[in-house]
């Protein structure tokens, strides 16, 4: 007795279509991968310029109130010495930090071109030195600006500062690099495309120095 015979199907394999499908939905996935991946690289990024920026600030409300240290009265040794390079701008206005070294262009610490009473200069110390690395090439990273503000007539000051950087998607304008206390406003309006971190404190005739 013969066998019956069986029927075989044809094999069938995938249409251009369900290709063209899965490698569609595998794009989107690495897709959505690549952009979570970009997204973290940025946060991380902002994080570390916020934090710079923090310490950046808190420098230099430490700088302006070691030079008041020498603020002991309003005749021999008052606000306006030239030796100080801050507080003889306490007229409510904004000024670029740093401007007695790279140019004006308000993201460097003292290099010594600023002498101490004596003719002593002043020394780039250790934090100084941490500073100047994040300010490396032509573009500034950050920008300094602060204004001190009169509180108690020939006593006290409101001292701010403020430290702006790019965001890391943002742009980053051309009229910015130079830092000028003019653009300050402009700057900090533009929050598209600059962070602004803000830092204040007083700033007081050294009564104990007298």
């Amino acid at each position: 007795m013969s066998p019956s015979p069986r029927l075989v199907l044809p094999r069938r394999g995938f249409s251009l279509v369900e290709v063209l499908l899965v490698l569609l939905i595998t794009v989107f996935g690495f897709l959505g991968i690549l952009t979570l991946q970009i997204r973290s690289v940025q946060a991380v990024s902002d994080a570390r310029d916020i934090m710079v920026a923090t310490t950046l600030a808190g420098h230099f409300l430490e700088t302006v109130k070691i030079e008041a240290l020498q603020w002991q009265n309003d005749t021999t040794l008052g606000p306006n010495q030239n030796h100080f390079l801050y507080l003889p701008n306490a007229d409510g206005g904004w000024h670029t930090g740093y401007p007695d070294a790279g140019g004006g262009t308000g993201v460097v610490p003292r290099d010594g071109n600023a002498n101490q009473p004596g003719g002593t200069p002043y020394v780039v110390n250790a934090l100084d030195t941490g500073v100047l690395s994040e300010f490396a090439g032509q573009v500034p990273r950050f920008c300094v600006f602060y204004r001190l503000t009169p509180l108690l007539a020939d006593t006290v000051l409101r001292l701010e500062a403020r430290v702006l950087f790019r965001r890391s998607d943002g742009v980053w304008g051309a009229n910015y690099n130079q830092c000028d206390a003019d653009d300050v406003v402009a700057m900090v309006r533009d929050r598209s495309n600059v962070v602004t971190v803000s830092a204040m404190s007083t700033v007081g005739m050294n009564l104990a120095g007298q």
